[in-house]
């Protein structure tokens, strides 16, 4: 038989896997390994694991064609039977491509041309050698003396790396040049098995639970499968609740779901309809949100797995009812824009444990959203002149203003002139999304609104709409929001901005309706009309994702935009001038002024540091650097009490004004901080062994144990209280009494921890709450951004 391979005479995938079904160990080294391959390779693998045959794998980081998925889906399916290494070689070429396996004393490589690629490994033009050391000893042995040199100097691919190498991965050009378009990978096909990003998160949401956690939040872009995801995630769990606030979305989860596990029944709880036998039951929030009716229909532990979707909602009552009543032993929540600029800090209910997010910019970087041509297009419509109140515009107002014929008209001439096959148009009203449609029909464009209101002569069912714009029988669908959340209509390839959006959620959710990719689609045409309106100016700043950033700095560079590969914007010259005079008149502290205050009415007293990190619209940090603290900043609003007054100028306020900003590469420093607080007082004092305590306690939580997943922390599970004695005194114990401010001190000797001298006559219950609520503010705000 010849030792020959060309994917002519034998396929190489199946020479490979009958060596995988015989050998007794495994060794490749490729220069890099993509999703498709893996899928071919997944099986013989798994069944040598299953023999408990060692199994490790070399690949390469070079000009970033591995892709991470692939990665993770070996990681994901091979376990910790699958030894897998990480070679990065810089600017170094990196090509090799060595298939290893041994029986007893023989033992056979396969050296070539074939890397781990569908392609690759079934059809494409590869030659590929077979040599057996028995027949070859001195190549044999140069070819395995090389790899060795490649296992000791490549990198064991932990959590850590892949996290990272993913996080700054996007497809490389040439990768685009290899698709093969016969290849299904590469081809919009119904979803039977994991793929791109829900392979990494399914991965992640493993580990998230084997770390102990029993909630998770999934931040992913729309159009990544987020409900196939969960699908995915739950197959093992018997008993799934699913909840969203809209039916259509419900129905399309079914769908989904039943898809993936077709061999669970299926019901749904909405109305009157109220299906509590089923396996899997789809739930609208009206239906099950109310605590009485959720115990009348069932028990709290009914279900063992629960998903909320579009979990940016989470903080209303409603959702918060379900999520204190039910016991599952897993809660996933799932959205595309948890974004505070829409005061819902949603991350506290998943107890900011993210197992896995990629921001839209991520998915466009990694090729699975279609790129946008952003156009930005000045509106004339003076917003001044319509009243805002309560956070919005008068409704009634906005209409008249944008229901003009100058205003469609202009619309229209936009429109023609980039005319696409399918598009979406939101607007701002019911009667304005009328209009709108009668005025694009009225000019030849099968045009149609679909609105709460389905007796208008252009309106049209929900669900018809779809499928006649689907069918290209319809040109453009006008709608207000009902087509921001839940809807699947891939091939649209144009949307409309016609209202004023100040909410990045609503944005992105607009944004997402066409980034799915589609046969035949290469982008996505946004036409944006700006006038005027609150926030416009930030509009740049959501393009490109860093909406915190953008806010911090004190407004959008347009000239200057890190979009997504293959992005491009386009804004009037007019709306230049326009950002800038709304940046100089909504400076930066007159923003926090107007949040401060609206969130106080809505609160009902002073908000706290956490009250303004939970659910402020900015991010809060900013408080304490453009007022100097947080309680400059309440004394600029006339908000502080008479014993908060008379700390002005005081130790205590520099205490609390250091505390605030310090900074933190580990979270070491709030269990020692924390130490200081006991039953609604505060400590002068504490000992070294009571800060070991705290320490025990603090990372026995298990969203903080992410700050031990490292060899430095290796087998902290069986510390004793030394030892976290010792990790104390020897980082937050040690910078912080010898920090250049010094409001601790230690004492080597007697090993006690103390706050200096000036600061004790300050402490006081009231002291305590401020150092309470800051540790909370800090704490939540480190797991966020480092995690």
């Amino acid at each position: 038989m010849s030792s020959a391979i060309t994917n002519t005479n034998k396929i190489m995938a199946e020479a490979l896997a009958e060596q995988c079904l015989s050998s007794d160990r495994i060794r490749f080294a490729v220069s890099f390994i993509m999703e498709s391959g893996i899928k071919v390779l997944l099986d013989p693998l798994q069944r040598a694991a299953e023999r408990n045959i060692p199994i490790e794998i070399i690949t390469g980081t070079y000009m970033q064609v591995t892709e991470p998925s692939a990665l993770y889906l070996l990681r994901h399916k091979l376990g910790d039977r699958l030894q897998l290494r990480l070679y990065e070689s810089g600017s170094r070429s990196f090509h090799p491509k060595a298939y290893f396996f041994y029986k007893g004393r023989e033992a056979l490589a396969f050296v070539g041309s074939s890397n781990i690629s569908r392609s690759a490994l079934k059809t494409g033009v590869e030659w590929n050698y077979g040599l057996k050391r028995s027949l070859d000893p001195t190549s044999f042995d140069a070819f395995e003396t090389a790899y060795l040199a490649l296992q000791k100097d490549s990198a064991d691919a932990d959590d850590a790396l892949l996290r990272r190498y993913a996080k700054h991965w996007r497809k490389p050009k040439q990768i685009y040049k290899m698709d093969d378009p016969e290849d299904e990978l590469y081809q919009v096909l119904p979803i039977v098995e994991p793929r791109g990003a829900q392979i990494e998160a399914l991965y992640e949401l493993q580990r998230t639970r084997e770390d102990g956690f029993d909630k998770a939040l999934v931040v992913a872009a729309t159009g990544l499968g987020k409900t196939y995801l969960a699908a995915f995630d739950s197959i093992g769990f018997s008993r799934v609740l699913f909840v969203a606030h809209r039916e259509e979305i419900l129905i399309q989860a079914e769908k989904s779901f039943r898809s993936i596990r077709p061999g669970a029944s299926t019901g749904f709880f909405i109305g009157a309809n109220r299906n509590t036998d089923a396996d899997l039951i789809f739930a609208t929030v009206q239906s099950i949100g109310r605590a009485e009716t959720a115990s009348t229909y069932f028990d709290s532990e009914a279900f063992d797995y629960i998903v909320v979707d579009e979990f940016h909602h989470a903080a209303a009552g409603s959702y918060q009812s379900i999520l204190n009543y039910f016991k599952p032993r897993f809660l996933l929540g799932l959205t595309a824009t948890p974004d505070r600029m829409d005061n819902k800090d949603i991350y506290a209910l998943c107890e900011h444990n993210i197992a896995y997010e990629v921001s839209l910019k991520g998915a466009i970087n990694r090729d699975w959203l279609v790129p946008f041509r952003y156009l930005g297009i000045y509106d004339s419509t003076d917003y001044d002149a319509i009243d805002f109140r309560h956070g919005s515009y008068d409704l009634e107002q906005l209409e008249q203003s944008l229901s003009r014929v100058e205003r469609a008209s202009l619309v229209f001439e936009h429109y023609r002139r980039q005319q696409r096959g399918r598009t979406l148009g939101f607007c701002a009203s019911i009667k304005h999304a009328e209009q709108m449609a009668a005025y694009f029909f009225a000019n030849g464009v099968k045009a149609v609104c679909v609105t709460s209101n389905t007796s208008g002569p252009h309106s049209m069912d929900r669900a018809a709409a779809i499928q006649a714009l689907k069918d290209k029988q319809i040109d453009i669908v006008f709608s207000v929001d009902i087509f921001n959340e839940g809807v699947d209509i891939p091939n649209v390839d144009m949307v409309l901005f016609l209202r004023p959006t100040e909410s990045y959620t609503i944005f992105m959710q607009q944004l997402g309706r066409g980034l799915r990719k589609s046969d035949g689609k290469d982008n996505l045409v946004v036409l944006d009309f700006i006038g005027n309106y609150k926030k416009a100016h930030l509009k740049p700043a959501f393009l490109t994702g860093n909406v915190g950033f953008e806010i911090e700095t004190g407004g959008t560079k347009i000239t200057n935009l890190d979009l997504p590969d293959g992005c491009i914007a386009d804004f009037d010259l007019q709306l230049i001038d326009l950002f800038r005079k709304l940046e100089w008149r909504e400076p930066i502290k007159v923003q926090l002024v107007d949040e401060y205050k609206e969130l106080k009415a809505r609160l009902g007293h002073r908000p706290t540091r956490e009250d303004m990190h939970m659910q402020g619209g900015l991010l809060f940090r900013l408080y304490y650097q453009r007022f100097d603290s947080w309680l400059g900043f309440l004394n600029d609003m006339g908000d502080l009490t008479v014993d908060e007054q008379a700390w002005l100028n005081t130790p205590a306020w520099g205490f609390l004004r250091e505390l605030e900003r310090t900074s933190m590469a580990k979270s070491y420093k709030m269990p020692t901080i924390l130490t200081f607080l006991k039953g609604g007082n505060i400590m002068g004092s504490v000992t070294l062994t009571e800060i070991g305590r705290s320490f025990q306690e603090f990372y026995a939580i298990p969203k903080h144990q992410i700050d031990f997943q490292d060899q430095r922390h290796a087998g902290w599970e069986n510390w004793p209280l030394p030892k976290y004695m010792k990790l104390a005194e020897d980082n937050p114990v040690h910078f912080l009494s010898e920090g250049r401010n010094g409001y601790f001190s230690y004492n080597k000797a007697t090993k006690e921890f103390s706050i200096i001298e000036p600061v004790k006559p300050y402490l006081s219950p009231l002291f305590a709450s401020h150092v309470a609520d800051i540790l909370k503010y800090k704490t939540a705000d480190y797991f966020r951004r480092h995690y």
